[in-house]
């Protein structure tokens, strides 16, 4: 398990410093190690599913990184409760993934619940967290506003 751990910290590495063949092939490696020894199921082979999810999302996959983050949210819930970091870390990547869809509404809900979850658990940082609220809060009303004005013209 630690070399598994360790291909996996290098994966997040490389995939932060922009090397994502590299990225995708420590992931991969690590994955395997982990199915080897944790199981198909396991805590180590999700969160490499969810570094390869990263990974296409980069590279403007957006509907490969989407399927891949609803996978994770689906298998993340059995480690980390919805008020874990490591679950709204998903919730956040939905949502971005979701935005590059066009799935506007969908994406806006996703970062709202993320939103108020970091909210609180990084209280020392309001301001920041103010500024993002009322600029989703903004993004709602914009969309509220286009929905009304395409069932007026409809």
């Amino acid at each position: 398990i630690l070399v598994a751990d360790t291909l996996l910290g290098k994966a997040e590495n490389c995939r932060l410093l922009g090397n994502i063949s590299l990225a995708r092939t420590l992931y991969t490696q690590s994955s395997i190690i982990y199915r080897k020894c944790q199981g198909v199921d396991s805590e180590g082979v999700v969160r490499c599913t969810f570094g390869i999810a990263q990974l296409l999302y980069s590279l403007g996959l957006y509907d490969e990184a989407n399927s891949m983050f609803l996978h994770v949210e689906s298998q993340w819930i059995r480690f980390y409760s919805e008020e874990s970091i490591e679950y709204n870390q998903v919730r956040t990547a939905l949502a971005y993934t979701n935005w590059k869809l066009g799935n506007f509404e969908k994406a806006l809900d996703l970062a709202s619940l993320a939103l108020n979850y970091f909210k609180k658990v990084f209280r020392s940082d309001m301001g920041r967290f103010d500024d993002a609220w009322k600029k989703l809060q903004e993004q709602q009303q914009l969309l509220q506003i286009q929905d009304e004005q395409n069932k007026k013209s409809e």
